[in-house]
């Protein structure tokens, strides 16, 4: 990589304003200038000056979120006043995060769960004519089963020559171009039953070990199981989606509390009770109260901000 020697920069400006400035400007480029900046300090003696580069990797970081949320960043949010402390917007960026994180590895990890259990069901499904216990075929004393999937085309031959081997077999289901089958023998003539079968291209298919019960009890607890996770995707997609929805409202919410700080005073009309207390107006600003009063529509109240409902996006009045 190439080290191009840079003209000094001047810049002159409110000392409070240079972060911003350089993140804006400097720090999402490809430069490393934290041994290049000096600024002037008491008594206009140069120093260097030493930038926090957790600001640089959380403004990507959000960035990064908002593109996976699909909200749209205002493209003027360079020249929003903050109100939060660095590590108050860190922590705030690193619980959205966590929370959309946490949201999409559930629906992945219960995608994957009924992907399984989906392939367990057609494997299993087509030995529902067998009227016994899966377990059962593991625990045979003298014999030996083998379960899987020959061409269909092939079904004249073997049941042409099954009668001279010393196997007992089953067509379990036969479809166009390949039919299920289950064939049983004892361990002194394994080898030779195998042999004539894999001549016919017989693909063996191995049952799953978690299987139990007979088949039909474990494709219906398999049906159960998958209905059940698509319940829990359904409602994981549906909070996600929620949470995106409201989260296009942030920008909303910052301004109304920008507006109502901590100590200010609200006047609004009441809308409407709600379990968490009564609901009044301003605007585009909702604020919520719990007293006695019983507040009828056409109501005004004037109350003091003391604290924000961050969940529903309400003010709350003392």
């Amino acid at each position: 990589m190439a080290v191009e020697k840079m003209k000094l920069l001047s810049i002159t400006g409110k000392d409070t304003d240079l972060e911003k400035f350089l993140a804006k400007n400097i720090i999402n480029l490809d430069i490393q200038i934290e041994d290049a900046k000096k600024v002037y300090k008491k008594g206009w003696k140069l120093e260097y000056f030493s930038y926090d580069y957790t600001v640089k990797e959380y403004i990507k970081k959000c960035e990064k979120i908002l593109d996976e949320l699909q909200i749209e960043k205002d493209d003027d949010y360079w020249n929003y006043n903050i109100i939060n402390s660095v590590s108050e917007i860190k922590e705030k960026i690193d619980n959205i995060n966590n929370q959309y994180t946490e949201y999409i590895n559930k629906i992945v990890d219960l995608e994957k769960e009924n992907e399984l259990m989906q392939k367990n069901y057609d494997i299993i499904k087509n030995l529902v004519s067998v009227d016994s216990k899966i377990e059962n075929l593991y625990n045979l004393k003298y014999m030996k089963f083998r379960y899987g999937t020959v061409p269909t085309k092939n079904l004249e031959e073997i049941n042409r020559k099954i009668d001279n081997t010393d196997a007992i077999y089953f067509e379990l289901k036969r479809e166009e171009e390949y039919t299920w089958i289950l064939y049983l023998t004892t361990e002194e003539f394994l080898g030779k039953v195998d042999s004539f079968f894999n001549v016919q291209d017989f693909e063996r298919i191995w049952l799953p070990k978690e299987a139990s019960g007979t088949p039909e009890e474990f494709i219906n607890q398999i049906e159960k199981n998958i209905k059940e996770n698509l319940t829990k995707i359904d409602k994981e997609k549906f909070d996600l989606k929620w949470k995106e929805c409201t989260r296009k409202y942030f920008d909303i919410w910052r301004k109304i509390k920008l507006k109502y700080p901590i100590g200010s005073k609200f006047k609004g009309d009441f809308v409407r009770y709600h379990p968490n207390g009564a609901i009044f107006k301003n605007g585009g600003a909702y604020a919520k109260k719990i007293d006695d009063i019983n507040y009828k529509i056409g109501d005004s109240i004037l109350g003091e901000v003391c604290d924000y409902d961050e969940l529903n996006m309400w003010l709350i009045l003392d």
